[in-house]
């Protein structure tokens, strides 16, 4: 029989809207929220329910899943899906209101960039710090400080105090210090993604170390192909319920299809001040968000604003279905005359014939102004469209496919 990592059983959290949550309450809050709840009672007629019904939020409700010891879970969902809470609940930061969860082994967890270190301290002085509330020794530390420093790449810094520290630097010096203590259990939170894009990749990289040795990581993040390379298993959390546990790519999967409906117009209405995209309408070959590879697709943008900008031009990126960008369309401002431009603007953009492989897609569309084209707003997600191939090819083969004349010389079998 396989042995478990984490056990969860059951688990239900409720939050209190406008409440403090600590998992010790000092006295003073006790009484306070003691004579709150008092009041409510004589306030409100039938004794405060109809109040606690309304002011009450469930994070989590019911939800029960077993990680063997070893295995990689990936813990997906929308922003307010019951994620963080969910490890805070394994880390125990938070206590559930119902039900119970078990760990098997040390757990090194990462949750807020530099949780546990101190602003007036110096970078040297955190490392052992959060070494030692981790539970590692100070000989332990000692030997392993020249690597978590070069791993942070924060050397010149480590005798600064941590204050002068950007958010990034505290970040890359607390996990570096997390994964170099040798816990059997490693919970990894979306705090990664604020760390620049070199260090992120060697973050991703040192998970996916930890996992090969066998050890059980459990890995929340909004980046769907980091949670698809890292993880062999992944949970899809809404509204704080399960709605699904299984394969990575399946989830995965199941989670863009409910996440992105196909043929859906973007639109936007009210009363508009600053250039904004107003409405993306993709028409497919198929319709119905269906498209044919290598057939034609158009794409509809309109804008507006309160009065004339300057400078405008458009980009549009096609992201699959992990939200990686995979080919990418561009009006430069100099097509629209490079200067000002009515206050309302519409653009088509036809692709004569679509070469992405078969899967689900969607578009990233940015409103550009100034030389450098900064952009004045943009939408993501949004206008799903699912690419058919008659071939068989699928966008895990590749994402693009291009036309090409093949021409067969040498010998030739009989």
């Amino acid at each position: 029989m396989t042995s478990l990592a984490i056990e969860v059983e059951r688990i239900s959290k409720r939050y209190r809207k406008g409440a403090v949550h600590n998992t010790y309450p000092t006295l003073r809050e006790t009484v306070s929220q003691a004579a709150a709840r008092a009041w409510r009672r004589l306030a409100t007629p039938g004794g405060g329910q109809q109040a606690s019904a309304d002011t009450t939020v469930w994070a989590l409700e019911d939800l029960s899943f077993e990680v063997a010891a070893g295995e990689a879970l990936g813990v997906i969902g929308r922003n307010g899906a019951g994620k963080t809470t969910l490890l805070r609940i394994l880390t125990r930061i938070t206590r559930p209101t119902a039900g119970r969860a078990r760990l098997w082994g040390r757990v090194v967890c990462l949750l807020d960039a530099g949780a546990g270190f101190h602003p007036e301290l110096s970078g040297r002085d955190n490392v052992f710090l959060y070494g030692a509330l981790l539970g590692m020794r100070k000989a332990e530390i000692r030997t392993r400080f020249d690597d978590i420093v070069d791993f942070a790449g924060v050397a010149p810094f480590v005798d600064t105090a941590l204050k002068f520290f950007s958010a990034g630097m505290a970040m890359r010096l607390a996990f570096a210090v997390a994964v170099g203590f040798d816990a059997e259990i490693l919970v990894v939170d979306e705090v990664l993604a604020v760390g620049d894009r070199e260090f992120y990749r060697r973050c991703l990289a040192k998970v996916a170390s930890v996992v090969q040795q066998g050890r059980t990581v459990v890995f929340v993040s909004h980046d769907l192909a980091a949670v698809r390379t890292l993880t062999t298993r992944a949970l899809w959390l809404e509204r704080g319920r399960l709605v699904a546990d299984g394969r990575t790519a399946e989830v995965i999967e199941a989670y863009s299809k409910d996440a992105t409906p196909l043929g859906r117009v973007f639109a936007r209405s009210g009363p508009v001040a600053e250039p904004q995209i107003r409405r993306v309408t993709v028409v497919t070959s198929e319709g119905d968000g269906r498209q044919r590879h290598g057939a034609p697709m158009t794409i509809e943008i309109a804008a507006g604003a309160s009065s004339a900008w300057r400078y405008a031009g458009v980009g549009v990126q096609i992201l699959n279905d992990l939200q990686q960008p995979v080919a990418g369309l561009r009006l430069e401002a100099s097509a629209l005359g490079g200067g000002e431009v009515a206050a309302g603007l519409e653009v088509c953009c036809r692709v004569p014939r679509l070469h992405l492989c078969g899967g689900r897609y969607s578009l990233r569309v940015r409103l550009l102004s100034g030389v450098r084209g900064e952009a004045l707003d943009q939408v993501e997600g949004v206008c799903a469209f699912a690419v058919a191939h008659e071939a068989g090819a699928v966008a895990q083969d590749a994402m693009y496919l291009e036309d090409a004349v093949w021409t067969l010389s040498g010998p030739r079998s009989s």
